[in-house]
């Protein structure tokens, strides 16, 4: 157990009593800086995991919105709203709206309307 043990993920274990040696029960315990790394990136990577999870969640609307719009069908799907309309700025399907208003400040430099 002592010598298979994966020390590199970070991974430890108490054994008080369990006939080891001093030295064995202290390696098993694992109370080295690579184990806390190892630690440190793997709650860094769960969190990064939830944060895109909860990202992707509260996209999903918007993400239905646009598969709707873009399916196919037998009948032709509602016209878009408007490039200006609000619903077509959301983030995550605007970027036919921001391509329209980057478009529209190359050629008319002189409106004061800034790109992004």
């Amino acid at each position: 157990l002592v010598n298979s043990f994966p020390y590199a993920r970070g991974c430890s274990m108490e054994a008080p009593d369990c006939g080891l040696s001093a030295a064995g029960y202290e390696k098993l315990q694992n109370q080295t800086e690579q184990a806390l790394d190892a630690l440190k990136r793997q709650a860094e990577q769960r969190k990064r995991s939830a944060d895109l999870t909860q990202e992707c969640i509260s996209k999903q609307e918007v993400l239905e919105d646009f598969a709707a719009q873009r399916c196919s069908r037998e009948n032709p799907p509602e016209p878009d709203e408007p490039i200006c309309h609000p619903a077509r700025w959301r983030e995550g399907i605007n970027s036919e709206a921001k391509a329209a208003l980057k478009a529209f400040v190359k050629k008319n430099p002189g409106w004061g309307v800034e790109d992004e």
